[in-house]
C-alpha cells in the first residue's frame, strides 16, 4: 500500500515560482475541493523540476494530485507540507476521475517491476 493520498478537485489557482539562491525552485497549486458540504482549499507544493508540470493549468480545470505529506520540527515548532509528485489534468468540461479510478491508479504505481 502507498502512502500516497489523491486530491481530487479543481484548479482554484497557481502561485508563481518561487526561487531561491541555492538554485532550488518551488510552486504551490491550491486545488479546490467538492467532496464536503463546505469547499477546501489545499495548497499543494511541486519542487525542482515537478513545478513545471503546473504549465498551462486553467482555473475549474480537474485535476488529480496524488501528494505526500512531510512534517518537520524546528526549534520546538512543528511544519506539515502537501508535496505533489504526480498530477492527472482533465480536459476542461471533463467530469472529474471516480474514487474507484484513483484507486485504481495507486494500485498500478505500487507495482514492483522485478
Amino acid at each position: 500500500m502507498s502512502d500516497s493520498i489523491p486530491v481530487r478537485g479543481t484548479v482554484h489557482t497557481v502561485l508563481p515560482t518561487q526561487e531561491f539562491p541555492s538554485g532550488f525552485k518551488k510552486r504551490v497549486l491550491v486545488v479546490k475541493t467538492h467532496d464536503d458540504k463546505y469547499a477546501q482549499y489545499i495548497p499543494i507544493e511541486f519542487m525542482k523540476d515537478k513545478a513545471l508540470e503546473l504549465d498551462g493549468l486553467m482555473p475549474n480545470q480537474h485535476v488529480t494530485v496524488l501528494v505526500n505529506l512531510r512534517g518537520n520540527e524546528h526549534n520546538g515548532k512543528y511544519y506539515l507540507s502537501c508535496q505533489g509528485w504526480k498530477l492527472e489534468k482533465g480536459k476542461m468540461g471533463e467530469a472529474p476521475p471516480t474514487k474507484e479510478e484513483i484507486q485504481k491508479a495507486l494500485d498500478v504505481t505500487d507495482e514492483i517491476p522485478f
